[in-house]
């Protein structure tokens, strides 16, 4: 039941009419049921009139039976109705059956689509902060497995209504033809049940908890290990992350393992319990009856058959579903964990979002700020004044908090204490986008797509191409590069068939081509030569006329060019 709630919770939160797909798949079970049992009571009659030709109840009840207007009509013809009647009855059953899966693997696509494009929302507009804190490798986990097993587990739990519905139905029907046996029969499999929940409920939990957690420790160390294969290679310690790769595949593959081979056993478990209580069954009605009261109870006897047969598999998918359904419930936690009602805040944000301008200042009052897991503050009482237009520049050693400033300043993340001003208006959440659109910021860890070099250029802007701005960006960063490569050749993942000052003259084209009021620049030169350098900072001193330029740099030369430098 608190599973069932925390699927409603999750579905609450993404955008379709998810009740109307629910109460449909219902209506469908429903239906498919209510014609499984018309069909196998329509098996009775049927293997009545073909067992016992000379006293046939059904021919004489149909024949007696005004409604029907078969009075004239001979054995075989009511038979060939009784035949099609199955077969109609079993036709429209198909058809109910093929639209029931049509509707829940739409309903699995779609939700799927809409919780993973939720996650990906609450990741990319939570608190810059934030998600930092987090590991890259949750990121990927959640939006690559999690969601996908979480969806699973709605599937699994609408397949459970089915086959709980199907149970109940043909047993219904079940004890309609034999009271007490059917009795005897559900006693039995309750008390399985119980006892198999007993045994396995907890540790199907921890199993899935625990293959959420080696997941998410495997795609970390394939992080580590495509990130740093230079260091590694360099340092020879390729057996290190082998083996530690080894371990957690190996851990998550084991518990892979038990999770499915506890899903396994009920099928066997339910099939010797069927065949126990069949040949029980058949040995009573063989050994205590006459041969001749045998064979009257013979017809309801292969129906009680077939309904066994019948339920038999639902029983054992009913059992594996449930079990299914505990295994993936850690899943379901992180995803509702991660879609919390920060979405509906950042909706009512840009509800009311607000412009804001900057003319004249920007100010920096008192302001303090410390990272969580630390009682030193990086800043504290800090004050600061930047004029428009002018250059700033920002040295000290590292560690001091230089970068943490300009995150500051950018909005990135939230100071402790303090306000930060932009002609005098107060940077908050309903201003802080419109102000993040007026930067460019080149940080040291900048980002390349496996693109050609137009493209990574052009990346951030969703205009077409300014062909003007794009050859003064290129000017000013000095790419040096044939028009051929330029706009046709791809760099590389992360860059890498270039080298690491051809990368960092295409993150600064990228600023520049952006052409926002503010260029934010976190060591621009220290991966560029001597004469690149020189031709760089030239241009970009020409660039403080109409741009506001924030400099962080351990290079004097560099810090030479601005209008005033702070040591932090």
């Amino acid at each position: 039941m608190e599973n069932i709630k925390k699927i409603f919770l999750l579905l609450s939160k993404i955008n379709f009419n998810y009740k109307l797909y629910i109460l449909t798949f219902i209506c469908l079970s429903f239906i498919v049921s209510l014609f499984e049992i018309m069909g196998l009571s329509l098996i009775l009659p049927l293997l009545d009139t073909l067992i016992n030709e000379e006293q046939n109840r059904f021919i004489e009840f149909i024949r007696n039976n005004k409604f029907f207007n078969f009075e004239n009509s001979n054995d075989l013809f009511i038979l060939r109705i009784l035949i099609l009647l199955i077969f109609g009855v079993y036709l429209i059953k198909f058809f109910v059956y093929v639209s029931w899966i049509y509707f829940i693997n739409k309903f699995s696509t779609k939700t799927q689509n809409d919780i993973a494009s939720s996650l990906i929302k609450e990741y990319l507009h939570q608190d810059y902060s934030n998600f930092i804190k987090r590991n890259k490798g949750d990121f990927i986990r959640n939006l690559n497995t999690e969601v996908n097993y979480a969806v699973s587990m709605m599937i699994m739990s609408l397949n459970l209504l089915n086959e709980i519905i199907l149970i109940i139905f043909i047993s219904i029907f079940f004890f309609l033809i034999k009271p007490v046996v059917t009795v005897y029969f559900f006693v039995i499999l309750l008390l399985l049940f119980f006892f198999h929940a007993l045994i396995t409920k907890n540790k199907l939990t921890k199993l899935g908890t625990l293959r959420s957690y080696f997941q998410s420790e495997i795609i970390t160390k394939l992080n580590q290990i495509f990130s740093a294969i230079k260091e590694i290679k360099l340092s020879k310690i390729e057996d290190k992350y082998i083996n530690d790769f080894n371990y957690n595949f190996s851990k998550f593959n084991q518990k892979l393992l038990r999770i499915s081979f506890l899903n396994s056993l009920p099928k066997p478990v339910l099939e010797i319990v069927f065949v126990s209580f069949f040949c029980s069954l058949l040995f009573f009605y063989l050994f205590n009856q006459e041969k001749e009261i045998f064979l009257s109870f013979l017809p309801e006897l292969a129906v009680m058959i077939l309904c066994l047969i019948r339920i038999l598999p639902s029983i054992s998918r009913a059992l594996i579903l449930k079990q299914n359904i505990t295994t993936s419930s850690k899943a379901l936690d992180i995803v509702l964990q991660d879609l919390k009602n920060n979405l509906i805040f950042f909706k009512e944000i840009r509800r009311r979002e607000e412009s804001i301008t900057f003319n004249n200042l920007i100010e920096l009052k008192q302001i303090s700020f410390k990272y969580d897991n630390s009682n030193t503050y990086i800043l504290k009482k800090f004050d600061l004044k930047i004029k428009k237009n002018s250059c700033l520049g920002i040295y000290g050693k590292s560690g001091v908090g230089k970068t943490t400033l300009v995150d500051i300043i950018c909005g990135l993340i939230k100071p402790q204490d303090g306000q930060i001003y932009i002609d005098n208006k107060e940077l908050n959440n309903f201003n802080k986008s419109s102000w993040q659109k007026k930067i460019s910021y080149v940080s040291q860890n900048f980002y390349m797509l496996n693109d050609t070099i137009k493209n990574n250029i052009i990346l951030f802007n969703n205009k077409p191409l300014d062909q003007t701005k794009f050859d003064e960006a290129i000017n000013i960063s000095q790419i040096n590069f044939k028009k051929n490569i330029l706009h046709n050749e791809k760099i590389g993942e992360t860059g890498n068939f270039l080298s690491g000052g051809q990368n960092q003259r295409i993150a600064i084209a990228r600023a520049i081509y952006q052409d926002n009021e503010i260029l934010i620049f976190d060591e621009p030169s220290n991966m560029l030569d001597k004469e690149t350098k020189t031709v760089f900072l030239t241009h970009l001193s020409k660039l403080k006329k109409n741009k506001t330029i924030i400099i962080v740099s351990h290079d004097e030369e560099t810090l030479d060019i601005c209008d005033e430098k702070i040591e932090i």
